[in-house]
C-alpha cells in the first residue's frame, strides 16, 4: 500500500464516531506524519484524486496545517515552489467550503513561513 493509500485510510477513520477507531488512526498516523514525505500524501488526499469525500481532505487540510510548520523548512526552492502552487491550485478547484477554509489556513501558514524567512 501507498504512503498516500495509507494516509488516505488513516484520515478516513479519524472521520469515525468511534473513539477506538479515531486513536488507533491517531497512533498509526504519528509516525508517517513525522516523515517530510509525509506532506507530498497530505498535498495528494487533498487534491481528491483519490478521495472524493469532502470530510477526509477537510482532515487532510487541518493535518497538513499542523505539519507544514515542521516539514517546510527541510525542503529545497524547487519543492517549497511545488508546494505552494499546489496548494493554490487546490484553492482555486476545491468546490466545498469547509475545504478550501482549511486550505486556505495551510496558505496562510506558508506565507507565515515566507515572511519569517
Amino acid at each position: 500500500m501507498s504512503d498516500t493509500a495509507q494516509i488516505s485510510q488513516l484520515l478516513a477513520a479519524l472521520t469515525q464516531p468511534n473513539t477506538e477507531t479515531i486513536r488507533a488512526a491517531e497512533k498509526a498516523l504519528k509516525p508517517l506524519l513525522k516523515d517530510p514525505r509525509c506532506v507530498a500524501s497530505l498535498l495528494d488526499v487533498l487534491k481528491a484524486s483519490n478521495t472524493p469525500q469532502a470530510p477526509i481532505r477537510h482532515v487532510s487540510s487541518i493535518v497538513l496545517r499542523k505539519r507544514i510548520v515542521g516539514h517546510f523548512k527541510k525542503f529545497d526552492e524547487p519543492t517549497k515552489n511545488y508546494v505552494k502552487s499546489e496548494i493554490l491550485l487546490i484553492l482555486s478547484n476545491e468546490p466545498e467550503r469547509t475545504v478550501r477554509h482549511g486550505t486556505a489556513s495551510v496558505a496562510a501558514e506558508l506565507a507565515k513561513l515566507e515572511i519569517g524567512r
